[in-house]
C-alpha cells in the first residue's frame, strides 16, 4: 500500500471484506500513523499493488476511516491486472545472454526478457531463425553482483 506522491509505502495484510449499510469495505491491517501521513497528501487516496498467482495487479482507493484494529477502505470499482500472461516477465540487465545451439552451430543472443514460462532475445542482423528450427543445449547466463549465473 502506498499514498500516490508520497514517499510513504508500507506492505500490509488483507483482513477481510465487511458488509457496511449499502457497500462493501475493504480492511487492511493498521499502519503505525498512517493518520498522520495521509493528512499530510493532497487527498485519501491510497494505491495498491498486488502479486496474486504470479499476476502483478493495482487499484487506487479512498480512504473511509482508520480503526485501531484496521483501516477501512472503498471496495474498489476495477482492479488493473498488469500483465496478461500466466508467468510475470522481467527485464533483463544488459549483459544477460543466452548461448544454444540450431541446425549443429552454437549461437549467441542477447536476452530481452524472461520468466518462467519462455525467454525473449535478440539476435545478431546475420543470424536467422526459422519457424521449425529446433534450439538445443540451451544456457541462461545471467549476471549478478559480480558473479555470472548460468
Amino acid at each position: 500500500m502506498e499514498i500516490p506522491r508520497t514517499p510513504f509505502s508500507w506492505i500490509t495484510i488483507l483482513l477481510g471484506i465487511q458488509r457496511e449499510e449499502n457497500s462493501d469495505i475493504l480492511l487492511v491491517d493498521p499502519v503505525p500513523h498512517f493518520e498522520s501521513m495521509l493528512s499530510r497528501s493532497s487527498g485519501q487516496a491510497v494505491s495498491f499493488s498486488v502479486m496474486e498467482t504470479g499476476i502483478s495487479c493495482t487499484f487506487t482507493t479512498r480512504v473511509i476511516r482508520c480503526q485501531p484494529q484496521a483501516i477501512c477502505l472503498e471496495l474498489p470499482r476495477s482492479i488493473q491486472r498488469i500483465q496478461r500472461r500466466a508467468f510475470f516477465r522481467l527485464a533483463a540487465s544488459s549483459k544477460a545472454e543466452i548461448i544454444f545451439r540450431v541446425a549443429g552451430k552454437e549461437e549467441k543472443a542477447r536476452v530481452r526478457d524472461y520468466s518462467l514460462g519462455g525467454i525473449s532475445f535478440f539476435m545478431a542482423n546475420q543470424q536467422k531463425l526459422n519457424l521449425e528450427d529446433e534450439l538445443t543445449d540451451l544456457i541462461l547466463i545471467l549476471p549478478q553482483d559480480k558473479a555470472v549465473v548460468s
